[in-house]
């Protein structure tokens, strides 16, 4: 567990270094996701999936998504 720590503390800090905070929630996921690829990248963690339409998730009813998302 300490290590998804680690991870998520360096996701954080690059967030803020490269001031990827955003107001358009779609951008900042997107920007999320992005980062989390690059820190794990050369580690045995994976993503479940490669592409992840945030736009579709947002907008459609989790039942008609093609992921399935908690964002609560």
């Amino acid at each position: 567990m300490p290590q998804f720590l680690l991870i998520a503390e360096r996701v954080y800090k690059k967030f803020e270094e490269q001031k990827l905070f955003s107001e358009d929630m779609i951008e900042h996921l997107n920007s999320l996701v992005s980062i989390i690829r690059l820190e794990i990248k050369d580690t045995s963690y994976k993503l479940k999936y490669n592409f992840i339409d945030f736009e579709e998730c947002l907008n459609k009813p989790a039942k008609e998504c093609s992921v399935k998302l908690d964002i609560s």
